[in-house]
């Protein structure tokens, strides 16, 4: 899935989503070793929609630190209270193009992550 549709099917989501994680996995996938010390790909990144720790390991992993600063602020909205998400580099803070707004915490931050991160790419 691409970063873009993984975006807008992350904005449509109703909570956390298997589903979600895994195209995200298969985005990032992480290196392991196993116990002879042979490196294998793991997609396998955990319950990233459902838990905010494992969306902060994913920032620190995919995102060069610290030149990036998550902020996170709850606010109440018309469908009621919602998260916005925002990926700050103090020499390029274009907000609306790292932002991430959800119900859900862990899912705003993907939102904003991924956004930080495609935005990376197409300036490099």
């Amino acid at each position: 899935m691409t970063p873009p549709k993984l975006i807008d099917r992350l904005e449509k989501a109703d909570g956390p989503d298997r589903e979600l994680d895994a195209a995200i996995g298969e985005l990032f996938p992480k290196t392991v070793t196993d116990d002879y010390g042979a490196p294998l790909i793991d997609m396998d990144r955990g319950h990233l929609t459902a838990s905010l720790d494992a969306t902060l390991t994913l920032m620190e992993e995919v995102l060069p630190v610290p030149r990036w600063w998550p902020r996170l602020v709850l606010y109440e909205g018309i469908a009621g209270p919602m998260w916005q998400a925002q990926m700050d580099r103090p020499e390029d803070a274009t907000e609306e193009e790292h932002h991430g707004v959800h119900q859900s915490s862990a899912i705003a931050l993907l939102i904003a992550i991924l956004k930080a991160k495609q935005a990376m790419e197409e300036s490099a």
